[in-house]
């Protein structure tokens, strides 16, 4: 979490600077049309449930998956399922996965919470994630640390 605000305070200055660069722009094309006159955009609201399922529900079903994680094709189905998400063609599948489910998976990571345990990049085969969070399984070679230090102790 402190990470993604962190990445939001840096881009906040180059988001506010496009703002008014639009707003400028609107005003040389017509000075009567106010900036504001489109309203805001909240484009989660309501499209997948209430703020913050659909980083729930992946991060659930990547901890049910256990040590051996799972694929982000077989999570965004399931995901996709429990958040009663239609995805008619193979395109809003591929869209559902790369632009929210991968998305999830990317954040978890960089807060430490997820890893990628199959790496698999332009090929037939999708990648592999698992659960690094609280209670997670430890990998290779954190046992191996731990049975170094055990050594050394006994």
């Amino acid at each position: 979490m402190e990470a993604e605000l962190q990445r939001i305070q840096l881009e906040l200055p180059s988001v506010l600077a496009k703002l008014a660069a639009l707003d400028a722009t609107m005003a040389a094309i017509d000075s009567a049309v106010a900036p504001d006159a489109a309203g805001t955009v909240n484009a989660w609201a309501g499209k997948y449930g209430q703020r913050g399922a659909v980083k729930a529900c992946v991060l659930a079903h990547l901890q049910a998956a256990g040590k051996s994680g799972i694929d982000v094709s077989t999570l965004a189905l399931q995901v996709a399922a429990a958040l009663g998400v239609d995805l008619p063609t193979k395109k809003d599948f591929s869209l559902f996965r790369r632009d929210t489910v991968h998305a999830v998976l990317k954040r978890a990571n960089a807060d430490g919470l997820t890893e990628v345990l199959v790496a698999a990049r332009g090929g037939h085969t999708p990648q592999v994630w698992r659960w690094r969070g609280p209670n997670a399984t430890p990998s290779l070679a954190e046992l191996q640390e731990l049975r170094e230090l055990a050594d050394k102790g006994g």
